[in-house]
């Protein structure tokens, strides 16, 4: 059974833990903002005392970046719950547009969020290059060997 859960500051240590293990690090670099991401609000998919899914997010004004996404169980709805609870969240107070940036390697990424009505909209040629100026651990390429440098920004109207 999967529990959906508002990040709790007392939840905080557990979820820089769980980012570290996942991402290699709590920090995430979009548009040159640092996110350190066990400092967002966003919402922990949870079955019993384990972590299976985490989103942050940020809202600015009027507008909420999607700032990270991950699901340890893959296609089993856990992405799309987390998702649909910070839309609905924003949706109550107001705000008007969902954002994101994923890498240009992303490919999964982009199908999921092209599957939830986000949009392409922007791509940012080179932004990966000043990330690493900021997070200098951002791979090169992939191990397919595709280049990571720029980003690709969506974004989704509520």
């Amino acid at each position: 059974m999967v529990s959906i859960q508002e990040i709790t500051y007392d939840m905080r240590p557990m979820i820089k833990e769980f980012m570290v293990q996942n991402w290699g690090d709590d920090l995430m670099v979009s548009q040159g903002h640092k996110h350190h991401l066990s400092e967002l609000a966003g919402f922990v998919a949870m079955t019993e005392d384990s972590i299976i899914g985490i989103v942050t997010y940020n809202k600015e004004n009027d507008r909420c970046e999607i700032v990270s996404l991950d699901s340890i169980k893959e296609r089993k709805g856990i992405g799309t719950m987390l998702l649909q609870c910070v839309e609905g969240k924003m949706q109550e107070i107001g705000c008007y547009e969902m954002w994101l940036i994923t890498s240009n390697d992303n490919t999964h990424a982009m199908h999921f969020y092209q599957k939830r009505g986000y949009h392409m909209h922007a791509l940012h040629r080179g932004a990966i290059h000043e990330a690493r100026k900021i997070k200098p651990t951002i791979p090169l390429v992939t191990k397919e060997g595709i280049q990571i440098e720029s980003e690709i920004e969506f974004r989704k109207r509520l």
